[in-house]
């Protein structure tokens, strides 16, 4: 399972990217997505604007983007600083932790603390555990997406029920299944509340993995 590392709490991104950064060009290159996440959570509305204007992108979907990248750091950003917390008072991993550990990806070979793993996507990625599956990535996926990754082809015969898919209509949700991966994304301004609703439904439609 893999996961997004935050930057120092110490440190803003700006300063950050003023001491990595050579030169103006650099820090303000509109392509380069440390440059991007750094507008996003530090810029000015100008700079957000001119960043909107240069990919071309709506107002609506901008708006979209900003709110799940702003959610998606704070997210990252707590989920980093609970597994720091968890490791210096309650290192051992729990056979939960232990079952979920994905041993095909490094450094995951004893477990995985389940405070790395986002909170909207943490019950589903037990459940699927439960059922057989091992995924080694969860979470947001970018822009206003969220996936489910898996070590093998796992979900070659799987298809979403006609009930799912109507549950999903009516939360203005889309569902997309590759043998390897579940993606849905939404043009809601979703909660993590909202986000882990759909993941747990979704998850409750995957049948028992056969070995």
């Amino acid at each position: 399972m893999t996961f997004d590392k935050p930057q120092p709490k110490k440190e803003t991104l700006t300063e950050l990217h003023k001491k990595r950064f050579k030169g103006t060009e650099e820090y303000n290159d509109l392509y380069n997505e440390e440059v991007v996440r750094r507008i996003v959570l530090e810029g000015t509305d100008e700079e957000r604007e001119n960043l909107r204007q240069f990919h071309k992108i709506s107002p609506e979907r901008f708006e979209l983007f900003l709110h799940y990248e702003r959610l998606r750091h704070q997210t990252v950003q707590q989920c980093f600083e609970e597994a720091e917390k968890r490791k210096q008072t309650n290192p051992e991993f729990t056979d939960i932790e232990k079952q979920i550990a994905d041993n095909k990806t490094p450094n995951q070979i004893e477990g995985v603390y389940l405070e790395y793993i986002e909170p909207q996507v943490r019950q589903a990625v037990i459940t699927l555990s439960n059922k057989g599956y091992i995924s080694f990535e969860s979470g947001f996926g970018g822009d206003n997406r969220q996936i489910i990754g898996f070590n093998s082809e796992q979900l070659s015969n799987y298809k979403p029920s006609d009930e799912l898919i109507t549950w999903l209509e009516s939360k203005k949700a889309e569902i997309k299944i590759e043998p390897n991966s579940i993606t849905f994304s939404s043009d809601e301004k979703l909660t993590l509340d909202e986000l882990k609703e759909i993941w747990d439904r979704i998850v409750a439609d995957v049948p028992e993995r056969k070995k």
